[in-house]
C-alpha cells in the first residue's frame, strides 16, 4: 500500500527583509499575479509621500505587504 505524501506545512519561503525591493522578490514567488497591483500601490504610495511630504504612506504600504507575505508563504492556512 502506498501512502500518500503529506503536504509541507512550513513556510514556503523564509520572511523577506521589511524593504520594498525583497517583498517584491517575496511577492513574484508567491503570487506573481499581484504584482501589478504590488507596482501600483507602490507608485502611489511614493507619490503620495511626495505631495505630502511625508513617509507615512511609503512605511504604511511595507507594513501592508509584510503582513501580506507573512500570511502567503503559508497556503495551508489559507485554504
Amino acid at each position: 500500500m502506498t501512502e500518500r505524501a503529506a503536504e509541507p506545512t512550513g513556510p514556503l519561503i523564509p520572511m523577506p527583509e521589511k524593504t520594498p525591493a525583497a517583498l517584491r522578490v517575496a511577492v513574484a514567488r508567491l503570487d506573481s499575479g499581484v504584482l501589478h497591483a504590488f507596482d501600483q500601490q507602490w507608485d502611489e504610495a511614493m507619490r503620495q509621500a511626495r505631495d505630502e511630504y511625508t513617509l507615512t504612506p511609503p512605511r504604511a504600504f511595507v507594513e501592508h505587504w509584510w503582513s501580506w507575505v507573512g500570511v502567503a508563504r503559508y497556503p495551508r492556512c489559507l485554504a
